[in-house]
């Protein structure tokens, strides 16, 4: 008796905390309801700014490509045509001087060759990829160069189609030409500087780069010829001067290196504004989170004190999903009170769900329903019956049915109350008063 009257005591006390707790929760809701709305006011204000600044900068893109792409295009052509020409006079340098390092007589002390092979081997050195790329130029026939050149072409035509990835294989290609132009620069220097070597020396390596030099700038100032002629009927000037153009306004709105940006506060611009749509975001979900625990604390306080039984004087609130277990040699069962129950196989620890809590039965057992399907049979389900004590615990558990289990609780809920004259029974009214005052709170 004194463990029930014990029992409804915390039961009522309980209530009213978590009445108040519930209160409390509901008012940090419906504030984080209003903060909610103004994060996601906000959010949406700056995407849709964001949105009509990708927009404008879409119609942008169109009309500069509608004006610069084609020019754009062609003169990255004539670049890369210009570059397999260098490419084949740098490569053809690098075999004469690789040569002369390989097969000069170093007994002839020659101090102008000593001093070019010196040179030389320090930037073959420092380059190892450049005498493979040249020997590789030497070893393929004049088709397989052509088909190597078509393939380079037919890569480089792929980013045609976009004015932002063709400004950048523009970009590329006149860095490269400026580093070929300057490889050609310093490896024609040394292969002149071969021309004052000592003639009574007979350097067979030496005497055939110095005659191979000869024939090699007179190809060349025939191919740059034909080349400056190509320039001239592509207008190339009028092209460069359209991609110079482009370049700016092309960088401003899809720059492939920021830090090579030519309009800096509009960079600057942008940033801000992904960063602003960042930092809302990221603040609109914070608060959403909040917002959805809120939510659920909420939901689960109001379920627990208005809608769910905890008997009639509420003595099951303090115990409510506590649980309590019997180990019956092969099986361990659980029963959580009002909650859910469960078999466990002790050899294995493997779990078989007997349902979970679905209401009080007409002699106050607690019905578990819809537990896992047996193998041919119905659903798992547990019937718990209560016997007074002052010690709650599972003292048994049956299966009458297949898979229809019925367990026996002892515990003060099948206890009963004194009709009148004690605190418990003047608690009640002052009980119900609490529920009810929730109740319409709610």
């Amino acid at each position: 008796m004194r463990k029930l009257q014990e029992l409804v005591a915390q039961g009522r006390e309980l209530r009213r905390t978590k009445s108040a707790e519930l209160e409390h929760k509901r008012a940090e809701l419906a504030k984080t309801e209003q903060e909610y709305s103004v994060a996601e006011a906000h959010k949406n204000e700056l995407e849709q700014i964001q949105r009509d600044h990708e927009t404008h900068n879409a119609n942008t893109m169109q009309q500069l490509t509608t004006e610069y792409l084609e020019p754009v295009v062609q003169y990255r052509k004539e670049l890369a045509a210009q570059l397999h020409i260098l490419r084949a006079h740098r490569d053809t340098l690098i075999r004469l001087l690789k040569a002369v390092r390989d097969g000069h007589n170093v007994e002839f002390n020659d101090e102008a060759v000593a001093k070019v092979v010196h040179e030389y081997g320090e930037y073959a050195e420092a380059l190892p990829y450049m005498e493979e790329a040249a020997q590789a130029y030497v070893d393929e026939d004049s088709k397989a160069r052509k088909e190597r050149e078509l393939h380079m072409d037919r890569d480089s035509e792929e980013d045609d189609a976009s004015l932002v990835l063709c400004v950048g294989a523009v970009d590329i290609a006149e860095n490269e030409l400026r580093t070929v132009n300057d490889d050609i620069s310093v490896l024609l220097g040394w292969m002149r500087d071969l021309e004052g070597y000592n003639r009574n020396y007979h350097d067979l390596a030496v005497k055939g780069a110095v005659v191979a030099l000869a024939d090699f700038e007179t190809a060349r100032e025939r191919e740059m010829s034909d080349v400056s002629s190509r320039h001239e009927a592509a207008n190339i000037g009028e092209l460069k001067s359209k991609y110079e153009e482009a370049k700016p306004l092309v960088d401003a709105i899809a720059p492939a290196d920021e830090s090579a940006l030519n309009s800096e506060e509009e960079n600057a611009d942008t940033d801000d504004l992904e960063k602003q749509v960042a930092d809302a975001r990221s603040q609109f979900w914070d608060i959403q989170n909040v917002k959805t625990r809120l939510t659920n604390e909420v939901s689960n306080l109001r379920e627990l004190l208005e809608e769910k039984d905890l008997g009639p004087h509420d003595e099951f609130l303090s115990l409510y999903k506590q649980c309590y277990s019997l180990d019956t040699g092969e099986y361990t069962y659980e029963v959580c009170l009002l909650d859910r129950a469960a078999q466990i196989e002790n050899k294995n620890n493997a779990r078989q769900n007997l349902g979970t809590f679905t209401e009080f039965g007409q002699n106050r057992e607690l019905n578990y329903r819809n537990g896992a399907k047996c193998w041919n049979g119905p659903e798992r389900s547990i019937t718990v019956a209560f016997e007074c004590a002052g010690v709650v615990e599972l003292v048994e558990v049956k299966e009458p049915e297949k898979c229809e289990y019925r367990a026996v609780m002892t515990g003060p809920f099948a206890c009963q109350l004194p009709v009148s004259g004690s605190d418990v029974v003047d608690g009640e009214a002052e009980e119900h008063t609490v529920k009810e005052h929730v109740h319409d709170e709610l």
